[in-house]
């Protein structure tokens, strides 16, 4: 029933949490953006740190209420 934006990030190497998560999450919620990070395991590195952290503070900017 969530029917607001959704900004989902995940790690395309990450062995713990596979990528399949947050697909479904993509299908379930009405308004996703699922960013997927290329060469990034289960958290981010410094450089994937410093790009979540813009798309982040862009995404909560363009999506205050």
């Amino acid at each position: 029933k969530y029917g607001n934006n959704v900004l989902v990030m995940h790690c395309n190497q990450d062995p713990i949490v596979g990528l399949g998560y947050s697909e479904k999450i993509e299908k379930t919620y009405k308004n996703v953006c699922l960013e997927v990070f290329q060469g990034e395991g289960h958290g981010f590195s410094p450089k994937g740190t410093r790009i979540m952290t813009e798309m982040v503070y862009e995404f909560v900017k363009n999506n205050i209420v």
